[in-house]
């Protein structure tokens, strides 16, 4: 007899929902870039019911880059997966959408958010892992905006813009 009771979390497909790169300075920029640019990392999760069991949860990443007084530009990507989660009790769900989702999508959207940088003309932007239990519990705990990882060396800091139970 099969085990009824067996959670599984499924990654039917991931896509890029959005991607942008503004270059709004260039060549001006990347002539005068004296020293790798300030970085603020802003960070997204939000989930979806999409039908019985699957979700569309999308994981937002947007790296904003000034050098001095100039802006050297703005690379953001929305990251999503269409999952099916099975046998999660309901007072788990969210956190696993929130938590357990997004970080397995995070490695490809560091990527795409890598390369995007790279093709800009910058050196790539590798986003260090982000705590995303960490701040799930902060928000669960009502505390605001948490303090996240610091995004690539020469950087500032990062600032999580939300995570959002699904609809």
């Amino acid at each position: 007899m099969a085990d009824t009771n067996t959670q599984s979390i499924t990654i039917n497909a991931q896509y890029v929902k959005d991607l942008t790169m503004k270059n709004v300075n260039a060549p001006k920029s990347l002539m005068n870039l004296q020293e790798p640019p300030q970085v603020n990392i802003a960070v997204d999760v939000k989930a979806n019911k999409f039908s019985d069991e699957v979700y569309e949860v999308t994981l937002a990443i947007k790296a904003d880059a000034k050098s001095k007084d100039m802006q050297c530009f703005t690379a953001e990507v929305l990251y999503a997966g269409l999952v099916t989660i099975k046998g999660i009790a309901p007072d788990q769900l969210q956190s696993v959408l929130l938590v357990e989702c997004p970080r397995l999508l995070f490695p490809f959207a560091r990527s795409i958010i890598a390369e995007i940088t790279r093709e800009g003309g910058y050196a790539p932007l590798l986003v260090h892992p982000i705590d995303f239990l960490g701040l799930y519990r902060q928000q669960m705990a009502g505390g605001g905006v948490a303090p996240a990882p610091a995004a690539a060396t020469g950087t500032s800091g990062a600032k999580p813009g939300g995570l959002r139970p699904p609809n």
